[in-house]
């Protein structure tokens, strides 16, 4: 379950996480060096505060990736249009 995971991660048990957007949210770890986005995340204010999780501690330094296509905005347009009230 996600508390499960989120606690092995945190301690350190493993080391990659792969995960949605879902369990992002909330997660306080100092120590993540890398976050690798398969997609963009569709708001670029919610693109920072995805990014934003990296190298949270003093002295490490972080890595933010994205992997874009040019299929992936009208992709993301359409997902946030489905989305939108």
């Amino acid at each position: 379950n996600k508390e499960f995971a989120y606690r092995q991660f945190k301690n350190g048990d493993i080391k990659i996480m792969i995960s949605t957007k879902a369990f992002g949210m909330g997660v306080d770890i100092s120590d993540i060096q890398v976050v690798y986005h398969h997609a963009p995340s569709g708001l670029l204010p919610d693109y920072v505060q995805e990014i934003g999780r990296v190298a949270r501690r003093q002295g490490i330094n972080g890595f933010a990736s994205l992997n874009y296509s040019s299929q992936d905005q009208r992709y993301t347009k359409a997902l946030h249009g489905m989305s939108a009230l």
